[in-house]
This record gives structure tokens, C-alpha cells and sequence, in this order.
């Protein structure tokens, strides 16, 4: 339960900084997962299961976060995992680039 309170967090200060969160279902396992819309040339689909918060993207890549952080923390591990989405690119949904900023990083 304190996960959901803690994703739900995140998910505000990401829309705080103009990124659009898309909620749906995977259609082949119908688990519901957060699209993190980076506008990039890999996705980032941050999926919740029980404790367990994990980002997937492009190529089969995956990476679990550590909730036990600070939100500002969390906010960082989430800049910089989208901001490897990028696969050597320099577009992404706008919002980004905001926390990007924030954080002090590129593209990658």
C-alpha cells in the first residue's frame, strides 16, 4: 500500500513538470503499467507489483527502483534511467527535459 502512495507521488511531480503519464494494460499479460511517454526513441513503462516498482524499456532492459529513497532521489533514478532512452537521439517529450534540467542531465 505505501508503494501505491509513493508511485502516486512521483506520478504528480512528474506531471508537475509537463510530462503526461499514460495509464494501460499490457494486452498479452493484462497487468496495468504507468507510460512514462519520454518521446524517445526506447519506451519506459513503470510497472507495481507489490513492493516492487521496475521501469521496462527497449531491448528488454528493465531496472527496479529503490523506494526506500527520498522522492527528490527517486525523481533522479527515474531522470536518469528515461534519459538513456534517448539510444543517441535528442528528441523527447518536452516535459523532459525539465527534470533533465533539474538533475543536471543529457541525453544519452
Amino acid at each position: 500500500m505505501i508503494v501505491n502512495i509513493i508511485v502516486c507521488e512521483l506520478l504528480h511531480e512528474l506531471a508537475r513538470r509537463g510530462i503526461d503519464i499514460i495509464i494501460t494494460q499490457n494486452p498479452s499479460t493484462h497487468e496495468i503499467y504507468y507510460d512514462l511517454n519520454t518521446g524517445m526513441k526506447s519506451h519506459a513503462y513503470l510497472y507495481v507489483d507489490g513492493d516492487v516498482v521496475t521501469i521496462k524499456m527497449r531491448y528488454d532492459r528493465e531496472v527496479s527502483l529503490n523506494i526506500d529513497e527520498h522522492r527528490d532521489d527517486l525523481l533522479e533514478q527515474i531522470a536518469i534511467i528515461v534519459s538513456d532512452c534517448g539510444h543517441g537521439r535528442d528528441y523527447a517529450y518536452p516535459g523532459w527535459f525539465t527534470l533533465f534540467e533539474e538533475c543536471d542531465l543529457t541525453l544519452n
